[in-house]
């Protein structure tokens, strides 16, 4: 587990990076809560970069959710930063969702996992929500996804009561 000493400058390199504009593979959607909202990949109703993006849509089309059907969904995809460190993560999202004085009920989060089955939000987050607008999002992932491979996902929950467009979307 010991590293030599690094003398020099360190060159940043991109590991992946992800338009949802063309072929797209490696993505895995799981639904927890199975309920009529899902991730939607190359989707062209994102409002986001270019013309397609990932995101929660009640009939594998729109960029909306259905507020009465309770949903947990996630996508992610296997990440390889063996030979990596100081690690960066950033994209664009919208996730309007719903939030009111006593909690938020409908939202995404970023999450991450070290076997694919458990997943837990990404430190230095929080919940995103209240968003309707293009928003950019750049997070220092942790140290302990350092130099391994690890999973990074896009998690949505929302409950089945009332919510507001647009769901949770991604992109670049």
């Amino acid at each position: 587990d010991d590293w030599q000493p690094f003398n020099g400058t360190r060159t940043p390199a991109t590991l992946y990076t992800e338009d949802f504009e063309g072929t797209i593979s490696g993505w895995i959607t799981h639904n927890y809560v199975v309920g009529n909202n899902t991730w939607l990949t190359g989707g062209t109703n994102g409002n986001m970069n270019g013309n397609k993006s990932a995101y929660i849509s009640k009939n594998n089309s729109a960029l909306e959710y259905d507020a009465g059907s309770t949903s947990h969904s996630i996508l992610y995809r296997e990440i390889d930063a063996s030979q990596f460190d100081s690690l960066t993560l950033s994209f664009y999202y919208v996730c309007n969702g719903e939030k009111d004085a006593n909690g938020i009920y409908d939202y995404g989060k970023v999450v991450y996992s070290l076997d694919s089955i458990t997943f837990h939000q990404l430190n230095g987050t929080t919940d995103l929500v209240d968003s309707s607008n293009m928003t950019f999002l750049s997070v220092q992932l942790p140290y302990f996804l350092w130099n391994k491979k690890f999973y990074i996902g896009f998690y949505w929950e929302n409950d089945n009561v009332v919510g507001n467009d647009p769901s949770f979307a991604v992109d670049d």
